[in-house]
Parts: structure tokens; C-alpha cells; sequence
């Protein structure tokens, strides 16, 4: 019964270390998400402030986008 109890706490410290492991990878993506999304609004706030629009013929407004039927 004591060795089955060490194994079932041994398996248990296992369980929490491999969720400690996915939370931190989780953590890491997030992160990495966080970072391209400030790159991509710095680009887009120096686009504006310079005048530069390299998309201004596309059609990007996809908020408001009405379709064409």
C-alpha cells in the first residue's frame, strides 16, 4: 500500500511538471504573439505618419467590408 501511494504522488509530481511545461509553452506563444502584433502597429503607425500606404489600392477594410452582389 506505501509503495503504491509513492507511486501514485511520483505520478502526480509528473503530471504537474508536464502542465508546468505546457503552461510556460503556452506563456511563450502568447508572448510571441504580443510582440508581433506591437511590430505590426509600430509598421502600421510609421505607414501613416509618413504617408506611405503600399496596400492603398486593395481593398482591405474588412470590418465594414459591404460584399458586391
Amino acid at each position: 500500500a506505501k509503495l503504491a501511494n509513492t507511486d501514485a504522488e511520483h505520478q502526480h509530481q509528473v503530471d504537474l511538471k508536464k502542465l508546468d511545461i505546457e503552461l510556460n509553452q503556452v506563456e511563450e506563444n502568447a508572448v510571441s504573439k504580443q510582440v508581433q502584433l506591437l511590430q505590426l502597429q509600430i509598421e502600421l503607425a510609421r505607414m501613416q505618419t509618413t504617408g506611405t500606404h503600399p496596400y492603398k489600392d486593395m481593398d482591405l477594410d474588412v470590418g465594414s467590408h459591404k460584399g458586391s452582389a
